[in-house]
């Protein structure tokens, strides 16, 4: 057996240390507990990986002794064959299972024996505590269309990285934690590529499963699913710049709270894109970002229904912010599907913001349908809209304003009426206009005000010119009055002299 001390030593009080591994242009992070970080070689503990060899012995046996040590690097140098196992590999605390592999590649491989089809790589005390500080760097698991599920961890703070993971027929990743009191944090999925076969499909590539939080899914290449590609059931998770392709659902967020989802290639789903759902009345899915997306061949399966690149089902989901997204769609979309940016349901909460979402060629229907969103903004354009979807004008409200004052600038403001060649109606005209339209001529009806709205500024000049009008009828009536008191005086006049 062989023990070699690996490049640094450390504070004791130190809980991350960088390593720099001895394969060119390798850096990963490894978490430990121990002063040492030791690497342990599987081939010295009589690891064949022939590809026939049961190795599970020996891997297990080098885990044990690096444990023993107080955790290190337990190290799989590739082969021409397979390391084989019968049994999953237990991975404990503070220990990194590390190989020559990166993403796509086929070294270091590791596969089921001829009947097995549990767990290729599973974390200790399985579903009784987490391990921590622990990872899974450069590894091909090769699920042989016989496994189900290449990784399932309860773990907290630990890393997978750089791994190939194909032909596995539930999960390729699944994280979970234990309970509520005891979950699995800060956890790192990063850098992997999951592969399908058309007769082996992922259900989930990855499954974020309850009691998990702050995780950060990056730069996967995902293929063939059958459900969702990534299936996130818990809090505060980041999922960045992945390449997803040939799945059912992109990204499905059920029962989780406060995602970030952003600069991902998202391309051929036989539904929508990303699928937003709460199991029940009690569980929320609320308060999610999604952003800076490319969307490509969205809904192909869906011939009749309406369906959404983003779609949002069940009682409690609200607070979803869908901005900067881009929609190509391309010939081979089915023609009778319906994508809508936004797809909400009758039975969810509509309370989102849509806005500044870009699509691509000619479109079926271009904007949101089924949804309230308090606030949107189509930066273009330069137009606001509170209450309201897809805003047409600078700035457009869906209920009351209120406001201690309004300042409105108007042109033609009606001053000429005071002119001395405006012709005002003669008030009979004016009697048989209201008699005929019942309403005051220059001032829109009733059902055009229903129908089209009113502008304040054009309302208000209006009125002013009536007000004008009504004070030049005014000023006139009090002429003729005063025209008819100055005949009637005249006359009063003349009876009293004729009664003289």
């Amino acid at each position: 057996m062989k023990k070699a001390t690996y490049f640094i030593r450390k504070p004791l009080f130190l809980a991350f240390i960088t390593i720099m591994i001895s394969m060119p242009g390798r850096v990963f992070a490894y978490y430990a507990g121990t002063a040492d970080v030791a690497k342990y070689n599987v081939r010295d503990f009589n690891a064949l990986g022939d590809g026939v060899t049961d190795d599970i012995a020996a891997i297990n046996r080098c885990i044990d002794t690096a444990v023993a040590h107080g955790g290190g690097i337990v190290y799989f140098p590739t082969t021409n064959a397979a390391y084989v196992v019968s049994a999953p590999i237990i991975l404990p605390s503070n220990i990194v299972l590390l190989g020559d592999n990166k993403r796509g590649l086929t070294q270091s491989r590791i596969k089921p024996s001829a009947g097995y089809n549990g767990h290729l790589i599973r974390s200790k005390n399985y579903g009784d505590s987490l391990i921590q500080y622990s990872g899974i760097v450069g590894l091909y698991l090769d699920g042989s269309t016989t496994t189900w599920t290449a990784i399932s961890l309860y773990a907290h703070s630990s890393t997978i990285e750089d791994c190939t993971i194909r032909f596995c027929y539930t999960y390729g990743i699944e994280l979970k934690g234990v309970n509520g009191s005891n979950l699995g944090l800060n956890n790192t999925i990063t850098n992997n590529f999951l592969q399908g076969l058309d007769n082996v499909k992922f259900y989930n590539a990855i499954m974020v499963d309850y009691y998990t939080a702050d995780i950060e899914i990056s730069g996967n290449y995902i293929e063939r699913c059958t459900e969702a590609a990534i299936k996130l059931r818990s809090y505060n998770n980041r999922v960045i710049n992945n390449h997803i392709f040939y799945v059912g659902t992109h990204i499905q967020l059920d029962e989780t709270q406060e995602n970030i989802i952003t600069s991902n290639y998202l391309e051929y789903a036989d539904n929508a894109s990303i699928k937003i759902a709460s199991g029940s009345n009690i569980n929320y899915t609320v308060d999610a970002i999604i952003s800076e997306n490319i969307f490509r061949n969205i809904n192909m399966s869906q011939s009749t229904s309406v369906n959404g690149v983003v779609e949002v089902n069940g009682y409690n989901t609200e607070g979803f912010i869908v901005k900067n997204n881009r929609l190509r769609k391309d010939n081979n979309v089915t023609a009778g599907a319906i994508p809508y940016f936004v797809y909400v349901s009758d039975t969810s909460r509509k309370e989102h913001s849509v806005f500044d979402n870009v699509w691509q060629g000619t479109l079926i229907a271009q904007y949101e349908t089924n949804i309230r969103t308090p606030f949107s903004v189509n930066r273009s354009l330069g137009y606001v809209g509170v209450g309201v979807n897809n805003p047409t004008t600078k700035f457009a409200v869906n209920g009351d304003i209120a406001a201690k004052k309004l300042k409105v600038s108007q042109l033609g403001w009606p001053d000429y009426v005071f002119e001395a060649g405006y012709k005002l109606k003669p008030l009979h005209e004016v009697e048989s206009f209201i008699k005929t339209n019942k309403h005051l001529p220059g001032v829109p009806s009733a059902k055009a005000v229903e129908e089209k709205g009113l502008d304040v500024g054009d309302g208000q000049a209006a009125l002013l010119k009536k007000v004008e009008e009504l004070t030049l009828y005014i000023i006139q009536l009090r002429k003729d009055v005063n025209q008819q008191k100055a005949i009637n005086k005249k006359h009063a006049l003349l009876i009293r002299k004729a009664r003289k």
